[in-house]
């Protein structure tokens, strides 16, 4: 039998502080089993830039993720989490059909999103200037037109929101709670709008604890220009230091939707167990 599925909770604006320190917990609870699906996770990642895998990865980017949070459960239960979590949902086709359907819904709304930002830029080019893109040279477009290529990066950044929106609740509770895309969607979403402040307040702090990322990035792409022989070293510590902050996200992620939607201890999916303020207990 199913289980049943509550209305989302609203949770105090504070709790979203709550969710991220609970997180890093999880990560203290099991860092070395959490770092390795991290890094595989970030390898398949690299699948992006190969064409047509690139497509298949962004597809199955929610199945993935929903390893991600059994994993999470694993963890928050007390057990030990195991490398082929990761590739779960890959071995039960009913959920790997709605979370492959998600993907493809989340990519089509990232491409709508981001055509729909820089429809006015296209239809403003001059002949030429269009030529010149059918041929590949769109740096020249941003040369000559640097504010088109902050345009082109806000497009990309509101077309993750959006997609990221879509699916953040989506994912597990299509894998936890074995609900229909559609109902996953939208219920996810309430659940969202109805916590807002505390989400607003989660993505603060994550915002905070991205900032050694960006200061690696900076120094590994300076170390690159320069040539320096520490590029390859500093390039190394910067794939670790984003597959931490990756799982820092995943594990929130995995809080908060424990806390919205009381996954407790009683539920199919594994042990949490809940507070009477259903607030998580790690």
């Amino acid at each position: 039998m199913k289980p049943s599925i509550p209305e989302p909770r609203v949770l105090p604006a504070g709790r979203g502080l709550g969710w991220v320190s609970v997180a890093l917990m999880l990560l203290r609870a099991q860092p070395l089993r959490m770092l390795l699906l991290g890094l595989v996770l970030q390898l398949l990642a690299g699948l992006m830039q190969l064409g047509p895998l690139g497509v298949l990865f962004v597809l199955s980017v929610p199945a993935l993720s929903a390893g991600m949070m059994l994993a999470w459960h694993t963890v928050a239960s007390g057990s030990i989490p195991q490398l082929s979590m990761l590739f779960r949902a890959f071995t039960q086709p009913d959920r790997l059909l709605r979370l492959v359907l998600l993907g493809a819904l989340v990519l089509g709304v990232a491409m709508v999103s981001v055509m729909f930002s820089l429809s006015g830029l296209i239809a403003g080019l001059d002949a030429q200037t269009l030529q010149e893109l059918e041929q590949g040279q769109i740096e020249r477009l941003f040369l000559e037109h640097p504010e088109e290529l902050q345009r082109s990066l806000l497009a990309m950044m509101l077309a993750l929101a959006v997609s990221g929106t879509i699916s953040y609740f989506a994912v597990p509770l299509i894998w936890f709670m074995d609900l229909r895309l559609w109902r996953a969607v939208l219920i996810g979403l309430r659940g969202l709008l109805l916590n807002w402040r505390a989400f607003l307040l989660m993505g603060v702090m994550l915002a905070l604890l991205a900032l050694p990322v960006v200061i690696m990035y900076t120094l590994v792409s300076t170390l690159n220009a320069t040539g320096s022989p520490l590029a390859a070293l500093g390039g190394t510590l910067m794939m670790f230091l984003v597959a931490l902050y990756q799982l820092v996200v995943l594990a929130t992620q995995y809080v908060a939707f424990a806390e919205v939607f009381g996954l407790a201890s009683d539920n199919s999916s594994g042990g949490i167990d809940n507070d009477r303020d259903g607030q998580l207990v790690a």
